[in-house]
């Protein structure tokens, strides 16, 4: 997975309900497939090629677990739900909450699940705005494309440098759900996102395979926003993650200049250049 063999949508649901065929599978993804089921091969395929297969059989997490292990390999891990994900995002707020940067958790669908002060801060967002948001529309990808929200108007006022932080954010929720595909969630959450300005456009363009861009698989970045007194400020996000679960995941935000060091000063947001928060004269 991590060589970029678990690929996005690979097989076209254009004739959609397709057929799957022995010949098929043998040909596309696992030229040995009849050997193995005739007990020829005493090994099992390589993980990359059962991930492959996978892809052609378009298994969501469960059904791919059960061909890794039937080929001795191990699991991926679960994604979280239920009371197991409640803990771990209860957990995650209290360190979001300790932390003293604009800070927000996320879940695998990119749905906001906390937000801390600083975060409401920076992005100039109120509790009349956070009620907009709620709870649909409290989304990444939701909040950069759609135009009555406060942080489209913060991102858009360069248009080449929105859709570069669209067509990035695209990117990495692609890569980060490659297996998520074929969960229940995705196609739903996906067609919602579909309605937004710009989104079926972008989508349909933005391909994890062979990305000619190289740039843009670096995830971490810097962003440029307009914030609520009318200056740029520059900013690169930070992920933390808890234990072994790739999701939920906290981001964070830090200034990558002196100029956006001060705009955080001004906004109220702690820096080292205040004392993280510790001199109330250079804080609102």
């Amino acid at each position: 997975m991590s060589e970029g063999r678990v690929r996005f949508h690979v097989w076209s649901r254009d004739s959609w309900p397709r057929e799957w065929t022995a010949s098929e599978l043998r040909d596309a993804v696992y030229s040995s497939y009849l050997a193995l089921r005739n007990g020829k091969l005493k090994r099992p395929p390589p993980p990359h090629t059962v991930m492959e297969i996978a892809d052609y059989l378009e298994c969501n997490l469960e059904e791919r677990n059960r061909l890794l292990l039937a080929a001795r390999y191990a699991p991926v891990p679960p994604f979280l739900s239920g009371d197991m994900l409640q803990c771990v995002v209860n957990t995650m707020r209290e360190v979001t909450e300790y932390l003293p940067l604009p800070s927000y958790v996320i879940n695998r669908d990119w749905n906001i699940l906390y937000l801390n002060q600083y975060v409401l801060k920076l992005f100039g967002f109120s509790q009349e705005d956070l009620t907009k948001a709620t709870p649909d529309r409290l989304n990444v990808l939701h909040l950069i494309f759609d135009p009555e929200l406060p942080m489209y108007q913060f991102l858009a006022h360069d248009p080449d440098a929105w859709e570069h932080i669209a067509r990035r954010n695209i990117y990495g929720f692609k890569l980060e759900n490659a297996l998520s595909q074929y969960e229940d969630w995705f196609e739903p959450h996906v067609a919602k996102l579909m309605k937004l300005p710009r989104f079926a456009e972008l989508w349909e363009q933005v391909q994890t395979d062979g990305y000619a861009d190289i740039e843009a698989a670096f995830l971490y970045y810097d962003i440029e926003i307009l914030i609520s007194n009318g200056k740029a400020v520059r900013v690169r996000p930070i992920l933390t993650s808890l234990g072994n679960y790739g999701y939920p995941l906290i981001v964070s935000y830090i200034p990558v200049d002196q100029a956006s060091r001060a705009a955080f000063t001004e906004l109220g947001i702690p820096t080292p250049d205040n004392g993280w928060g510790t001199c109330p004269h250079s804080l609102n």
